[in-house]
Order: structure tokens, then sequence, then C-alpha cells
């Protein structure tokens, strides 16, 4: 913050703590003040002017006080009751007989029914989602789930809906190559509710196919976890949001490796991520999958757009701890990988978080298999 006199000569200056707060001593003649705030985090912007927030140039009384300024960050941006969309399933083919709802969406202060906004037949099993809040798109990947069918794109697909246009089915937008393999009639999976056993899907979950997916904050790039390749690949969109052309394999590029994760008795398998202030953040866990649940770890890793690379931002931590069970009231372990058999306790990977800073994450861990 920088204070000017009438004449528009600087005769003050400070710096806000990191709350925010600040005191500006000043030498200005005068009964009124030019107070103008400057050198915020590129990103953000002036919030709009109101009873407790003024602009970026004031003119006050040469002793006011609480001369405010509020900034914002568009991404930080949510009405008070936003549409909330969620990826469910329904055992079965995605052709059988039962249940079809596969995305649906409901409001954040959601009484009644829920609105399906695509159905198995359109869209399998999905997990990702992502939301373009310029042009109302929102964007979902398939997953490998047991029992559930994969959508008319397979393996690597990521459909989009458009909520721009009310009615507008939920389409095919592209897919990502070299995501691993599953045979998708010799999965055996029937109608709903029909039971099945899906072999092929519990050694491959979370090994083929697609773990999360998010978007740039300009809303112009996709990003979505390869499972098999254990890479990030971006997806530019720009042109189909200006025309409707879908992306073609030049639009579709994968980042750098992320650094080797070095793991005991078992592999490091990628998932969650989330794009946040120039960075976009990777959840990785080692499955300890030839050894015992001592050797379980997970770890965060942050790549910077700018500079294209990546960094180790959280961990290795242990994941020896007790945990909620999400079914009952207790408490349970997380167990090393499996490919064969019924395992007594689930698998996990880091499945999604909302990164804040480089130094701290929110995440959530689910089961593998999916179940």
């Amino acid at each position: 913050m920088n204070a000017y006199d009438d004449a528009g000569t600087k005769c003050g200056t400070t710096t806000s703590g990191s709350n925010g707060s600040y005191s500006l001593a000043h030498t200005c003649a005068g009964t009124n003040v030019r107070v103008e705030f400057t050198g915020w985090p590129t990103g953000y912007y002036e919030a709009p002017s109101g009873p407790s927030s003024g602009s970026a140039v004031q003119i006050v009384s040469a002793n006011a006080s609480n001369v405010n300024l509020g900034i914002n960050h568009p991404c930080d941006y949510c009405q008070a009751n936003p549409l909330v969309l969620e990826a469910t399933y329904v055992n079965g083919a995605i052709n059988g007989s039962g249940q079809t709802q596969s995305v649906v969406s409901f409001n954040y202060d959601f009484s009644g029914a829920m609105t399906i906004e695509a159905t198995k037949s359109e869209v399998g099993s999905t997990w990702g989602l992502a939301w373009n809040r310029e042009h109302k798109m929102a964007f979902v990947s398939a997953v490998l789930k047991r029992h559930v069918g994969l959508g008319p794109g397979g393996l690597g697909a990521i459909y989009v809906t458009n909520f721009a246009v009310a009615g507008t089915p939920t389409t095919y937008l592209t897919a990502i190559p070299s995501v691993g393999t599953i045979s998708g009639g010799a999965r055996g999976l029937g109608n709903a509710p029909e039971p099945s056993f899906d072999t092929e899907a519990f050694a491959k979950t979370g090994k083929a196919g697609l773990g999360d997916l998010d978007i740039s904050e300009d809303g112009k790039t996709l990003y979505v976890v390869n499972l098999d390749t254990k890479r990030v690949v971006s997806v530019n969109i720009a042109n189909y949001l200006a025309s409707g052309t879908l992306p073609t394999s030049g639009n579709i590029v994968s980042l750098p490796a992320y650094p080797t994760t070095i793991c005991t008795n078992g592999s490091d398998r990628p998932w969650g991520m989330s794009v946040y202030r120039g960075k976009l953040y990777l959840g990785v866990v080692c499955d300890a999958a030839t050894g015992t649940a001592a050797n379980l770890s997970a770890r965060i890793y942050a790549y910077t757009f700018a500079s294209s690379t990546w960094a180790s931002v959280f961990g290795p931590f242990a994941l020896d701890y007790a945990r909620g069970v999400a079914w009952r009231d207790a408490t349970a372990n997380f167990h090393p990988w499996t490919d064969t058999g019924m395992p007594t306790g689930w698998n996990f990977s880091i499945s999604g978080f909302v990164a804040w800073t480089a130094a701290e994450a929110r995440w959530t861990y689910r089961s593998r298999p999916i179940e």
C-alpha cells in the first residue's frame, strides 16, 4: 500500500501481513490521502466494491481507518447453491436391463429426486469429473470398476455434457491411447442386479484405464491420469470449446514422468490429481503388492506448468494407521494390493484431493479394487 499527497508525491508505504492486515504510517500534508493497493499475486483481481471493500485506489482522510480492498481469484467463486455432479454405478453390462443412471446431478441443498445426466449406455462406469465454468460443460472419464461395464468409448474414454443447452445428451469427446486392455465381453457382465465374477477386472483395477480427471484454470485443457503408463496426459480442448471440433491425437500429450518413487516390495500407483494456482498435484501410493502393510506409503508430487518440472511436496508417509469404515462404526487398516483371490481388506489409492498450497493438501483414499 502506498500513500500519496495532493501533489502526487509518495509519502508512505507498507506491506500487509499474511492475513491481509496493515498499518500505513505517512507524512502526507493536507487532510486527504490517496491510497493505492498494488502487488497482489498473479491471477487475483479486485473484488466488487461494497460496504467493507473499496477499489484499488481510494481517496480517504489522512487519519482514516478500515481502508480495505478485497481481492478475488476467479476460480474461487462458487454460487450459494451450486449444482453437484456425482458418478454412480449400476452393476452389469451397459446394454443390460435394470437401472440406467451413471452420472447424476442435484443442487447442494438437495431435496427430492436427482437428475440423470448420463446413462450407463452413454458412458458406463466413470470416475473423473471436470467442469468448464465458462461454457457450462461437464467432462467425465471412464474408470475400470469391477462388475460395472465400460461405456462405448472404452477404457480410455472421456465424455462431455453441455449444460448450456438443456436436454443435450452426453456424448463421446475423445479417448486416451495406451491405457491397457480389458476383455469386454469376457467379463461376463449381465443385467442388473445379476452377480458376476469379473476376475480380470479384479486384477487390473487401479492399473489399467484412467484415474482422476481435472481441468486447467483457464478451462482449455483437460488433465487425466493414465494408470497403465503412469503418466498425466493433457488434452487440449480449445478448438472443441470454440467450434465443436473433437480433439485429435495431436491434442493429446503426456506430461513428463513424475520422479521415480522408491517403493519397497511393490510399485508406485498414481491416481488422484488437482490443478491449483499454476501447479498440478498428483497423489501416488506404494502398493506393497509383494510385501506387507508396513510397506504401504503415499506421496504428493507437484508439477509446475511454468517450468515443466515435478517436485515432491508431501511425504512419503506411512499408511499403517487405523482408518474409518464407510459402512459401519468401526476402524480398519489398509492392506497390500493383491491380484488374486478375495482379499480380507481393501487396497487403496489416493483418489482425489483439493490442493491448497505446495505444502499442504487434503485428499481421500479409495478402495482398490474399486467396488
